[in-house]
């Protein structure tokens, strides 16, 4: 946005990467535009729901003694957000980050008791971070704008 209170927005389409000719040809671009608190966690939260909403991957159909719906996890937090799930060897790795200016308390939920919670920064080395676990519960505090791999294995 500028000073005066205008917004401006240029609008490129790149096929490839690098796109040696991005301005020509007809372009279908579509976009939205909202209304929303200056919140950085409410305005994360939308811009991912309508852009990156989550996907599934669907298998043969099979007799199974699952139910047909549920949840894998439930999360809380004031101001950080989950910006990728990664399956993991025995468990999830979960990466988050924090938008606020503010030390933020995360909180997870999952169907099974946890086993282990470890952490790590972006190049996935360990990070000395204390968690509260409690059988299928866990806490732990991230520092202001920063970001943070959870790797969780549940029992």
């Amino acid at each position: 946005g500028c000073p005066d209170g205008t917004l401006v927005s240029t609008f490129i389409n790149s096929a490839t990467s690098p796109d040696p000719y991005p301005e020509r040809g007809r372009h279908r671009i579509e976009f939205a535009v909202g209304v929303f608190d200056a919140d950085r966690k409410i305005l994360e939260d939308n811009a991912t729901s309508i852009n990156n909403k989550l996907s599934y991957q669907p298998a043969l159909k099979h007799d199974g003694t699952l139910p047909t719906s549920g949840n894998l996890f439930g999360f809380s937090s004031a101001s950080s957000v989950i910006s990728a799930i990664e399956a993991e060897q025995n468990g999830l790795l979960i990466r988050l980050y924090n938008t606020g200016g503010t030390e933020d308390t995360c909180g997870f939920v999952f169907d099974s008791d946890i086993d282990n919670v470890s952490f790590s920064d972006n190049s996935e080395r360990a990070v000395d971070r204390n968690a509260s676990v409690s059988k299928n519960t866990f806490e732990f505090s991230i520092a202001p704008y920063s970001l943070l791999n959870v790797t969780v294995k549940t029992k």
